[in-house]
């Protein structure tokens, strides 16, 4: 059944001729002065989300969601004509334009849109702007997933360790595009709970920040810790302090090693 035909059963309207084109853009906008549940034209509809009852918002988004996976609709929030001016203004920032440059391809493609979304969010915030509702649209919008790639994002790694690991990767021979997703994908998914050690980051400064993590971990029932490096020096680093720091663990550290890239984890009860 086409995402038309089930509009059709949710609304009860016959919505013949409503689309005349082949891909169907709805808008879905929270508008208490509208009080009809949608406006049609020939190329959207625009769904006020406000004027459903419980029901019809359940069925609606499960439609949307199975529509949108495939790709038979655009989903879009209906956001201000200055947002979407001071969007494409900066979008046009030289720094913006090569960082998603290099990641296109290179990461998921909802991944380049939520990174896309937070590149906004943080240049709104280091002009001195409100990011509340912004980064709560992140979220909406991508999840989990989005709330991590905009903290990593906030963090620079996006231009720092991210992008080191991928170019480290890369001088491998049997490196392929695909190697990379799948740790990008593992930095995304266990972020909130990692430690990423870079070169000017001490012994005893990650000894310290181990200990903290692990300390803040179990207030929160977390029962992991994640410890990311990239380059020789790194890797040495991470294994003498994890060494040295054995007698606060559990079970012995779990070692994943490849391509001048470790990941260590740390399990604890």
């Amino acid at each position: 059944m086409s995402f038309v035909d089930k509009l059709k059963d949710i609304f009860k309207v016959d919505m013949r001729g409503w689309f005349t084109t082949k891909k169907t853009q709805i808008i879905i906008v929270n508008n208490p002065a509208q009080k009809t549940p949608f406006v049609h034209s020939e190329q959207n509809l625009k769904i006020n989300f406000l004027a459903l009852d419980s029901e019809v918002k359940k069925q609606l988004q499960l439609a949307l969601k199975e529509a949108f996976d495939e790709k038979e609709v655009d989903l879009l929030e209906q956001i201000s004509k200055e947002r979407v001016e001071d969007i494409k203004e900066k979008s046009k920032n030289p720094k913006t334009q090569e960082i998603l440059e290099f990641y296109k391809g290179k990461i998921p493609d909802d991944h380049l849109k939520a990174l896309e979304a937070c590149l906004y969010l943080r240049s709104v915030f280091l002009e001195g702007g409100n990011i509340k509702n912004l980064k709560l649209d992140i979220i909406k919008r991508f999840g989990d997933e989005g709330r991590n790639i905009s903290s990593l994002c906030s963090a620079g790694y996006f231009e720092g360790y991210i992008r080191q690991v991928y170019e480290e990767m890369s001088t491998t021979s049997s490196f392929t595009n695909e190697d990379f997703k799948r740790y990008f994908r593992t930095i995304v998914r266990i972020s909130p709970f990692a430690i990423f050690v870079s070169e000017d980051k001490d012994k005893d400064e990650l000894s310290g920040e181990i200990l903290h993590k692990i300390s803040v971990h179990k207030n929160y029932g977390v029962k992991f810790l994640a410890i990311h490096g990239i380059g020789y020096k790194n890797i040495q680093k991470i294994r003498k302090v994890v060494y040295d720091l054995h007698q606060y663990f559990d079970s012995e550290p779990e070692y994943e090693e490849k391509s001048g890239i470790v990941l260590v984890k740390i399990n604890f009860k």
